[in-house]
């Protein structure tokens, strides 16, 4: 469902909806009657979505667009929405992680520890003041700071996806 339908149906309808799946789905978890059966291409998928434009590169972009081009107003709501996206990225990584043992087994042990590293630097992120250093300045560039991490994050994730593939 779009967030940008501000049509028929309403945002809230749809998510109703989706909200009463998921405590069907739960459920029929705590009945024993629920199955999911997630394979290394369904591994992979999710992998490579999550390295992808639509998550992890949005926000890289956010980080990486050129200093001139980003008001000073704006500098702390790119860095602490990248910590926003990596808080959820952290958490469902360490749920599928320890869900789905094949990630590690296939190979990804090494990556996702300097993943998960990355990401609790990203996590733990909280500079006193969000500053724009640019070139060679005095100042700190904490946009490429983030940026660094984010990018090393998802190196190693598409490295854990290239493995689990093989």
């Amino acid at each position: 469902f779009s967030e940008d339908n501000w049509w028929l149906p309403s945002s809230e309808s749809e998510y109703r909806k989706g909200i009463e799946l998921i405590q069907r789905y739960a459920a029929a978890v705590r009945e024993g009657k629920a199955v999911f059966n997630m394979r290394s291409d369904d591994l992979y998928n999710l992998l490579t979505f999550i390295i992808s434009s639509k998550f992890l590169d949005q926000a890289l972009g956010l980080l990486v667009q050129a200093t001139e081009d980003v008001p000073y107003t704006e500098l702390d709501d790119r860095i602490y929405y990248t910590q926003g996206v990596v808080l959820v990225l952290r958490d469902f990584l360490w749920a599928a992680d320890r869900l789905f043992p094949a990630i590690r087994e296939k190979g990804g042990n090494e990556n996702l520890q300097i993943a998960f590293g990355q990401m609790e630097r990203v996590c733990t992120f909280d500079p006193l003041v969000v500053l724009r250093g640019r070139h060679d300045s005095i100042m700190a560039d904490h946009r490429g700071k983030m940026a660094s991490y984010l990018i090393t994050i998802r190196e190693r994730l598409n490295d854990v996806a290239q493995s689990i593939r093989r």
